[in-house]
């Protein structure tokens, strides 16, 4: 085993501003803290993009539809900045906890989901574990209330159903 690399196990923490977020990085922190070989992955939900921020109404001519397009563009990109600036705080905050107990910076990504999918955001947290090669989602129970007012459903409802060998820890 001498001159192996050792591979890393990696989470992926479903965060947002709610204490439920607080609750459980501090959670995976006191279980991992000071452990090597963890990476972990704080992936922030972004709202979908606004209807009218995805298309233009259109043009008479192609420069008009190019010009409009670009603006639209720039819109897009201040939207998004804006989000993840106001994201900025509540993930700092979370770092801190898991730098607070030994975790080190090299081994904590933060992530943002595309605000342009307009999929189920359940199917594209899976997506992401699976390319970030994590086999574990932690979730606070009561993180992402925006989720069940537009699906009617909790997201680790769904994301039980959608992380077939994927397991989700759910932390109250």
């Amino acid at each position: 085993m001498k001159g192996q690399a050792t591979k890393s196990t990696h989470l992926l923490l479903l965060v947002d501003e709610s204490s439920a977020s607080k609750r459980m990085v501090a959670y995976v922190a006191g279980i991992i803290g000071r452990r090597r070989n963890f990476h972990i992955h704080l992936l922030y939900l972004m709202p979908f993009m606004p209807v009218q921020l995805l298309e233009t109404g259109g043009a008479d001519t192609p420069k008009k539809e190019t010009e409009l397009n670009a603006e639209l563009h720039r819109q897009q990109d201040r939207w998004i900045v804006s989000k993840e600036t106001a994201a900025k705080p509540a993930l700092d905050e979370l770092v801190s906890v898991l730098r607070d107990a030994g975790i080190p910076n090299r081994a904590i990504d933060i992530e943002f989901t595309d605000p342009y999918e307009s999929g189920s955001p359940d199917r594209a947290i899976v997506v992401f574990a699976g390319e970030m090669q994590c086999h574990t989602i932690v979730i606070g129970h009561d993180s992402h209330s925006w989720f069940r007012e537009m699906t009617g459903g909790h997201l680790t409802e769904h994301l039980l159903r959608h992380a077939k060998g994927i397991a989700v820890w759910v932390v109250q």
